[in-house]
């Protein structure tokens, strides 16, 4: 009777070690939590947490090819700026801080604090910078520019091909050569043996 115990506690310590080596695999496959998302899932939760689009924040979705996100970014962030920019001057707008700072009368040290760390988060007072979203082929493009324009003016300004005309290039000033030929000399025909008996018959 104690040899059968003995014999039945052996093999289910076998099987809690097979068990236990399952659960170490499962843990090394699933990133050494115990499939509780420590590995390849819970890198891809933290690279999407990490290009978050902050809360609140006024931008453009861009889409481009996958690979190109930091190309299409430069080109759409020069495209923008420029048509930001044309719309400040139609408009008579000056860019946030370019008027000059403000009277050292019913100043808060506060709100300047404030003032000084959004200049700071808007990229050096830029309108337009990028962010990665993590998805590929998609680029959020963050607006911080007048609060009289939106990006939806800027974007239809962009349609509209509002921008100013590319400069003229140089023409030559030379007298072009005339294409048209010379006018051919009339040749005069010898009346028909016909035609002379009529006019010396009409003659006569």
């Amino acid at each position: 009777m104690g040899e059968a115990s003995g014999g039945k506690r052996a093999a289910e310590a076998g099987r809690g070690g097979r068990g236990a080596s399952g659960n170490r695999k499962k843990a090394r496959h699933d990133g050494g939590r115990g499939g509780r998302g420590g590995g390849r899932k819970g890198g891809a939760d933290a690279q999407s947490r990490g290009a978050e689009i902050p809360k609140g924040s006024k931008g453009i979705l861009l889409t481009t090819v996958s690979g190109q996100e930091q190309r299409a970014a430069r080109e759409a962030l020069a495209l923008l700026t420029e048509h930001y920019e044309l719309l400040l001057e139609q408009r008579g707008l000056e860019a946030p801080g370019a008027g000059g700072g403000a009277s050292a009368e019913g100043t808060d040290i506060a709100k300047a604090l404030a003032a000084e760390v959004e200049a700071l988060q808007d990229r050096s007072g830029r309108p337009f910078w990028w962010t990665s979203t993590g998805v590929r082929g998609v680029v959020f493009v963050r607006y911080s520019g007048h609060e009289e324009i939106t990006p939806h003016d800027v974007l239809v300004s962009v349609f509209e091909g509002r921008a100013p005309p590319p400069p003229r290039t140089h023409r030559s000033t030379a007298p072009r050569r005339s294409r048209s030929r010379p006018p051919r000399p009339r040749v005069r025909r010898r009346p028909s043996a016909s035609a002379r008996v009529a006019r010396a018959t009409a003659c006569g």
